[in-house]
């Protein structure tokens, strides 16, 4: 039985999630969240305190939004 492309998105969507697809899923909406809330954050002293940012470790950066995001990691 052939379904269409579109339709067939949506069965899966549905019927046959694992618990790790649901994980993942749950892991998905909580990446983009926090990814938006990176890209929107801005400093009071903008040149000072973005210069400072921007020359942390990639592991500073996280635990510094990490104590700012509301969403936790």
């Amino acid at each position: 039985m052939f379904f269409p492309t579109d339709v067939w998105i949506e069965i899966k969507k549905y019927m046959f999630k694992t618990h790790e697809m649901k994980e993942y899923d749950k892991f998905v909406i909580y990446f983009n969240n926090w990814s938006k809330f990176i890209k929107h954050l801005k400093f009071k002293y903008e040149p000072y305190e973005q210069m400072l940012y921007d020359n942390w470790s990639f592991s500073k950066k996280i635990l510094f939004v990490n104590q700012l995001s509301p969403y936790g990691l």
